[in-house]
């Protein structure tokens, strides 16, 4: 999937942008399923991004190269 067809990540602001790029890289990594977690939206929601997958899943992705559940 190439960036421009995630909804929103054209939106997003450079600094976004390149943290949405390297932590997904790194969430990548760790996941079992990658076909599972393919991001279809991302918007910005404070220092942190909500990142919505294929499996229905919402995570916030953080500018400490981490990912959780909550919104926190």
């Amino acid at each position: 999937m190439t960036l421009e067809k995630i909804r929103g990540f054209l939106n997003l602001k450079k600094e976004h942008q390149q943290l949405f790029i390297r932590v997904h890289a790194a969430h990548q990594r760790a996941v079992g399923d990658k076909s599972a977690w393919q991001p279809t939206a991302v918007v910005a929601h404070k220092e942190r991004l909500k990142v919505t997958f294929t499996n229905g899943q919402r995570l916030y992705y953080s500018p400490f190269c981490k990912w959780s559940g909550m919104e926190g």
